[in-house]
């Protein structure tokens, strides 16, 4: 993995972090369980993608299709599936 891919993905991890400390225990429920999706993700990202770009459009595109996976598969209340989408397009904002 290339420092730049790293360094995106830190950014996002970031992001998720800030509910630690600043979030309500629902935002808490809500990063943490698209932290554990976001681990499983980057852990099986292929290390051979070079280009940034590529790299991080595959990465947005495992997380969500993962996500709603488990969406559609009932994991989650209508709720909570509604709060984890609107989390994630937060952490995604400004992505190209």
């Amino acid at each position: 993995m290339t420092e730049a891919q790293e360094q995106y993905l830190d950014a996002k991890e970031c992001f998720l972090d800030q509910f630690i400390d600043q979030g309500s225990d629902h935002a808490l429920f809500v990063s943490s369980y698209i932290h554990g999706h976001f681990s499983v993700v980057a852990a099986n990202m292929p290390h051979n993608i070079e280009n940034v770009d590529k790299f991080t459009r595959d990465f947005n595109t495992r997380l969500h299709d993962t996500i709603e996976r488990a969406i559609a598969d009932k994991e989650l209340s209508e709720d909570d599936a509604d709060a984890v989408l609107n989390m994630l397009a937060k952490m995604f904002e400004g992505d190209s």
